[in-house]
């Protein structure tokens, strides 16, 4: 039994050699090894923060005077639209009292010749906006770093077409 059990460990093990080798023309080839150069590193991985200044601003914008001396809106609140903005900077940095927005935006207006006339107009409304919000946020972040690289010679087995050298 146990010369059995030798016999199909050595059998499976040459024929797991035949079938990782690469076919040859011909169909000798035999196995080698060889000694290559590779880039061995270490590895650690580093917690590190990061931080940003989050400035907030928030307003209202008005309708040009161009707009709204030609067309002016029908309703009163048409005359200025709410705006938002967020810069983020460095943490150095401070942030500007104000921000410059511009909107291009549909409204219901009248006609300046005709009064009574109304229609959709589109215009063009701008403004400083001030700030609302000035914060610092902080995230904590993780990174791979490669330490301690070095050359090492490595053993592998090749498989070769032909005869033995």
């Amino acid at each position: 039994m146990k010369k059995i059990q030798i016999a199909a460990g050595l059998l499976a093990f040459l024929l797991a050699d035949v079938a990782a080798a690469p076919s040859c023309p011909g169909g000798g080839g035999y196995w080698d090894y060889e000694e290559r150069q590779v880039r061995v590193c270490d590895y650690i991985t580093e917690t590190y923060t990061e931080s940003n200044r989050h400035c907030g601003y928030s307003g209202r914008i008005d309708l040009s005077v161009n707009d709204y001396l030609w067309y002016p809106p029908v309703h009163g609140t048409d005359y200025f639209m709410n705006a938002s903005s967020n810069l983020v900077l460095a943490v150095t940095s401070s942030c500007p009292a104000s921000d410059f927005k511009t909107a291009f935006q549909t409204y219901w207006a009248r006609s300046y010749n005709n009064y009574n006339e109304t229609s959709f107009r589109s215009g063009w409304y701008s403004g400083s906006i001030p700030l609302i919000s000035d914060r610092i946020d902080t995230q904590t972040k993780t990174r791979t770093v490669e330490t301690n690289c070095r050359t090492e010679t490595k053993t592998v087995r090749v498989w070769r077409c032909g005869m033995i050298p």
